[in-house]
């Protein structure tokens, strides 16, 4: 992320494994606990990831889009490539993760707690 010209990440947050080198814990932004870490107020940008650096839909976003079976042929395709992928170290990654890391597979009450948190805005939306 921060290689790239839009990507920004905060000087107080790192991205790596949650205990770092124990390549068995997840990949994430983790807040730093060090004592001289610069705070993060209110409004300002933890972390920035360009378009470009995502797996998505396509470029005509919108929010049912975003959650589409679109954006799962893509991570799909992505896949497939492999090393190859121009994401091939997201890739690489995602083909590492044991499947409780996916909210289908999350007990009722973790996926109505996610649903909760992202206002109810989860797949398979309501026919309308």
């Amino acid at each position: 992320v921060n290689s790239s010209p839009q990507g920004v990440v905060h000087p107080s947050v790192r991205i790596g494994r949650e205990i770092p080198g124990d390549k068995s814990t997840l990949l994430g932004l983790f807040v730093s606990s060090d004592p001289d870490t610069e705070p993060i107020e209110k409004g300002e940008i933890i972390a920035q990831v360009p378009w470009d650096l995502m797996i998505h839909p396509g470029n005509k976003y919108h929010h049912e889009t975003f959650f589409s079976c679109r954006a799962l042929k893509n991570i799909v395709e992505e896949l497939k490539l492999g090393d190859q992928s121009k994401l091939a170290p997201y890739v690489r990654y995602l083909l590492t993760q044991n499947l409780d890391g996916i909210p289908g597979y999350w007990s009722e009450p973790a996926q109505e707690f996610f649903s909760f948190v992202l206002d109810d805005a989860l797949p398979p939306f309501e026919e309308k």
